[in-house]
Order: structure tokens, then C-alpha cells, then sequence
């Protein structure tokens, strides 16, 4: 068996205006916004070019020659001494596509300080990495519609005591279900075997090392990312509902293996469709520009979470040049994964993105 080596090549140029070198999150003003945005496109495929649905949520559709209506209203607010509360929704009417009218974001959140809890479907992305590259994130993108959920986090890097302001950390922990029987029902032509009401679970904590008096400049982050699919009814009455109590939750928040009611191969592995993550990432930070360089190592089960397929992962970089003027961004990143196959072949695929 001879070994396969591919590699993915995302490479990206980005000119935005930032008021920070901080990507993590965006933090909305005090106020009650709202947005509206009209789309159309003509292709003379069958399907969406590409770029255009890339990183939008899931909101344009995937056949060629559509068009969508986007409006929402959000609003955040500060009360007492370091509350603060927050909702919003965003609903879209798209052609053509399975459902034309539908509800893209409904939540609402209550924080106090550091913490926040929200519940609902919110457009979320956690991830160290830049999200308008094609190749993002190997665990969480932003090409999907946001899950329904309960999410209790800590969304932005927070000074860990007694570590003099050298240790930041967050991270968040939710349980949510997917709702839309209708895309799965449409998609497969009830022809193909699927579940139901799935169930999810995620988690993630990052801890970042920085000099917050900003006397030092080089900053480093490591973190682990959980996600697992479990519960839900198959399509296939020989398999029907899934193990979904709260005995079960926690066996999918540990990791551990099924009950009995589970899957022969659940019972022996681990119950539901676990993957995840672990992220690294090392940055040189200057008054007016940043360089930074990033490895995010994926796992599906214990081989890879012992590193047994070594380099495998998103390996990139980033760097961040501002001035009085606004800022300019340039990101790349790597997908090298090494496989076993009768013959040894490579491709290298390269994409670039210039927003207008």
C-alpha cells in the first residue's frame, strides 16, 4: 500500500475596515438595529456559482437563477450592574427552494459579565480561524443554517485570576435539535435512509496566553472543539428511535459508549456521530500589523485524538496590516491529509476570493 497525499490550498486576500485586530467576536453597540437586503443571481449552470453561497448561512440557494428577500430587527441592552440582554430575528423569503419562506435567526440571550446564555438560532461562529476562507473551518463553517439551541458561553477571551493578565480563556458548551424534516424529506426523495429530529451537542474551550498590557508581542492559543449528532428517529423502521435520555446525553457529552437500546456499533464505539478538533495558533503582534500562524488537528475517533494520522489538518496563516486609513487582511490556509491507497497520486487545488 503505497500512501496518497493531497492537499487543499485555500488563499484569500481580504480588504476590510476593523477597528481591532480582534476577530473572535463582533460586539453590537446598545441599540435596536435592523437589516434588509434584496438578492439575485443568473447563472447559465444548474447551480449557484460557488462564491456566492459560500459563508452566507445557508441562505442563497443552491440551484442557479434565484433570488432572496432578507429583513431583521436586533437588539442589545445593558441594566444593572453587569447585566445585559439581547434578541433578534432575521427571517428570509428565497427562490426557488424547498421551503420560500422561513425563519433564519430567532434568539434571545441574558449575560452577566463574562458569561452568556442564549437560546434559539443564532448565527454563531467561535472559531480562531477566518471565516471567509473557503476552506474555514474543519469543524463548524458558515454555510449552514444555525441549529436551534441552548448555548451557555464565554464568548470572548476573558482574564483567567491570579495570572497577572497572562491567561485568557473561552469557550461554550450547548445542546440543540434540528427541526427541518422538510430539506431532509426533499433532499433524499424519501428515497434514502435518514434521521429525524437529530440531536446535537457541542463544546469547546480555548486558553490564550498574552501579554494584556500588550508589552510583549507574541501571543499563543490552544483549544479542543467537541461535536456529536445522536438521538433522532431513522427513516428505516428497522433502526426507528434512537436513544435521546438524559442518561444518554451525558454518555455523548463523555464520549462513552451506548446502552443497550443502542446500535450494536454504538455499543461498541461510542454513542452517536462524535468529531471534533484540537487548535493551535501562534501570533506576532506590532502596533500597526499582525502575523499569525495556525494548525488545526481533526479527530473522528480515538486514532486521531492520539494523533495517530500525525500532520493530518488545516495548517495556516494570517496577516493584518491598519492604519489610520482602515485595514488590510491576507489569509491562506493548507488541507493536508495523508491516506493509504493501491497507488500514490496528489492534487493541489487553489482558490482565491477578492470581495468588491
Amino acid at each position: 500500500m503505497k500512501s496518497v497525499r493531497s492537499i487543499f490550498i485555500g488563499l484569500t486576500c481580504l480588504g476590510m475596515a476593523t477597528a481591532s485586530f480582534a476577530q473572535e467576536e463582533e460586539t453590537t453597540p446598545e441599540a435596536t438595529t435592523y437589516k434588509a437586503e434584496i438578492f439575485g443571481s443568473v447563472a447559465s449552470g444548474d447551480n449557484t456559482p460557488f462564491w456566492m453561497v459560500s459563508n452566507r448561512y445557508g441562505i442563497v440557494p443552491l440551484e442557479a437563477n434565484n433570488g432572496y428577500l432578507n429583513a431583521g430587527v436586533f437588539h442589545n441592552q445593558t441594566f444593572g450592574k453587569g447585566f445585559r440582554w439581547g434578541a433578534g430575528l432575521d427571517v428570509v423569503a428565497a427562490v426557488p427552494r424547498h421551503r420560500n419562506f422561513f425563519i433564519q435567526q430567532i434568539y434571545a440571550e441574558l449575560g452577566y459579565k463574562c458569561l452568556l446564555l442564549s437560546v434559539g438560532s443564532k448565527e454563531r461562529y467561535n472559531s480562531l480561524w477566518d471565516r471567509w476562507l473557503s476552506s474555514g473551518d474543519i469543524v463548524q463553517s458558515a454555510n449552514a443554517r444555525p441549529i436551534p439551541e441552548v448555548n451557555i458561553s464565554i464568548p470572548e477571551f476573558t482574564v483567567v485570576p491570579l495570572t497577572k493578565g497572562w491567561m485568557q480563556v473561552k469557550g461554550d458548551f450547548a445542546v440543540g435539535r434540528s427541526f427541518d424534516k422538510d430539506y431532509l424529506a426533499n433532499f433524499t426523495n424519501n428515497k434514502q435512509t435518514y434521521v429525524d429530529n437529530v440531536l446535537w451537542h457541542h463544546k469547546s474551550l480555548f486558553v490564550q496566553i498574552k501579554d494584556t498590557r500588550n508589552d510583549f508581542p507574541l501571543s499563543g492559543v490552544i483549544g479542543v472543539q467537541h461535536w456529536a449528532q445522536w438521538g433522532g428517529t431513522s427513516t428505516n423502521p428497522k433502526i426507528g428511535k434512537q436513544p435521546q435520555s438524559i442518561k444518554d446525553l451525558i454518555r455523548v457529552i463523555c464520549g462513552s459508549e451506548g446502552g443497550g437500546d443502542a446500535t450494536v456499533s454504538d455499543q461498541i464505539n461510542v454513542l452517536g456521530n462524535h468529531y471534533g478538533s484540537y487548535d493551535f495558533k501562534l501570533a506576532f503582534t506590532q502596533p500597526n500589523w499582525q502575523v499569525s500562524a495556525y494548525y488545526q488537528h481533526f479527530f473522528e475517533d480515538k486514532s486521531g485524538m492520539i494523533f495517530v494520522n500525525n500532520t493530518d489538518g488545516l495548517w495556516g496563516g494570517n496577516w493584518i496590516y491598519q492604519n489610520s486609513r482602515g485595514c488590510v487582511r491576507w489569509s491562506w490556509s493548507i488541507w493536508l491529509q495523508e491516506t493509504k491507497a493501491d497507488s500514490s497520486t496528489s492534487s493541489i487545488l487553489i482558490t482565491t476570493y477578492i470581495p468588491a
